[in-house]
């Protein structure tokens, strides 16, 4: 009886363990099951990495070379319809007692009275080398060295970026194996304290060189008008002066297209080798022979408005040569490559705070950090931008100085005619190639 009843004992207290064990074993697999949900970390694919990012970048290379296509192509095709006016039929508009009129018919007939050699003198007034360097400052904007250049910063740091993103979650496993960590932690706030002062020193540090480019930018500008106001004064003072001749006029007016063909060499880095044609004259001193000019006038004694004039025309000379000076040393400084290393080295800092956010959805993150990667590539290009003042999708447009150029091609003109009325801007498309 006593081994039955153990028997039996023995068979129950089985059964009953075996029922325990039935209902437990299923929620310790929803458990290991719950775990395994929670703690699997989710890795984009290498497609959704790159091709986000490598598509915008295709896509703004297409654009850029778009933009330079087209350019080149209304440079060529200005070119090929060139619209210079002729020694036998020419128009100007000059602004009179009565308003503005034209000079065409009496002109010419004007003109005809002329000796020779000075018609010969007045239609050589733009040379060969005028004409080329005019030329080149139509094309200065679409060269594409400096393109390159511009868009280098913006470019490398597309590239790199999603590298930077891919590396992610090897950075995580050397942190936080998966063998000591089942569970990642939360490091959210961790990443607000580092975040927080590599997001403002990278927004300091971007907003410093966005403020330097940008005042460059408004030093040039400032300095370009004040030298074209000073040589259209000049120019205007002169057609007013009474000289021995008109031939002296002309050399004055000759004196201040050099003084222009300089500022635009400067613009172009001055290199004179790159030129076919030479020109005539010292372009660098020319506007100095207008002294001598200056020092014999018509009359006897000077009448005092031509004194006064003349001495306002020497102001301007001086004026002309000082900021020449200045100009030479902010012109073509750009920023150093060891600063752009910096921009961008402070870039990928930030980057790394806002990849290690959690966000409870991989696709989330991802976009965060891709946008971020966006906004540092555009103040690279824009600062890169605005570090190039004449050849950038934000330039000083400097092609007014061939309308100045033109306009002292009218006054020659107009002085060898005997006109002494106050000649404006002539028209854009009859007294230059068409842009």
């Amino acid at each position: 009886m006593c081994g039955l009843y153990t028997g039996g004992l023995t068979t129950g207290a089985i059964s009953v363990l075996v029922d325990l064990f039935l209902t437990t074993v299923p929620v310790l697999d929803a458990a290991e099951t719950n775990t395994t949900t929670v703690n699997k970390r989710h890795v984009p694919t290498i497609l959704e990495i790159f091709v986000p990012c490598y598509t915008v970048l295709a896509a703004a290379i297409l654009f850029l070379l778009l933009i330079l296509f087209v350019s080149t192509r209304n440079v060529n095709s200005g070119n090929r319809r060139k619209s210079r006016v002729n020694a036998e039929r020419w128009e100007m508009a000059v602004v009179t007692d009565v308003g503005l009129s034209i000079i065409n018919h009496a002109t010419r007939i004007a003109f005809d009275d002329v000796p020779v050699t000075n018609k010969k003198v007045a239609r050589g007034f733009i040379g060969d080398f005028d004409k080329e360097v005019l030329y080149k400052l139509r094309s200065l904007h679409i060269q594409p060295g400096e393109i390159i250049r511009i868009c280098l910063p913006a470019i490398s740091t597309m590239v790199v970026g999603p590298l930077l993103m891919l590396g992610y979650y090897e950075i995580i496993e050397f942190f936080w194996s998966t063998d000591d960590y089942p569970v990642l932690p939360n490091i959210n706030q961790c990443v607000a304290c580092f975040l927080t002062p590599a997001g403002l020193v990278y927004a300091i540090s971007f907003g410093f060189a966005f403020q330097q480019a940008i005042n460059k930018q408004c030093d040039i500008l400032e300095k370009m008008t004040t030298e074209i106001s000073y040589l259209d004064q000049a120019a205007t003072l002169t057609s007013k002066l009474k000289l021995r001749s008109p031939a002296v006029k002309v050399e004055m007016y000759r004196a201040l297209k050099a003084e222009a063909l300089y500022m635009i060499l400067q613009v172009q880095k001055g290199d004179m080798t790159k030129y076919r044609h030479r020109p005539k004259e010292d372009i660098k001193v020319e506007i100095w022979h207008i002294i001598d000019h200056l020092q014999v006038l018509t009359s006897t004694p000077h009448h005092y408005v031509d004194v006064l004039m003349s001495q306002k025309i020497m102001e301007y000379v001086t004026a002309l040569n000082s900021v020449c000076s200045d100009q030479l040393g902010i012109l073509h400084s750009k920023i150093h490559w060891l600063k752009w290393a910096f921009l961008v080295t402070l870039g990928f800092f930030s980057l790394f705070g806002v990849l290690m956010i959690q966000a409870y959805s991989y696709r989330m993150e991802l976009m965060m950090s891709m946008l971020t990667l966006f906004s540092i590539v555009m103040l690279c290009y824009i600062v890169a931008d605005l570090d190039s003042p004449f050849t950038g999708f934000f330039r000083i447009d400097v092609r007014i100085i061939s309308d100045v150029i033109y306009r002292l091609e009218m006054l020659s003109n107009m002085a060898f005619l005997g006109c002494t009325e106050t000649a404006c801007y002539p028209d854009s498309s009859k007294f230059r190639y068409k842009r």
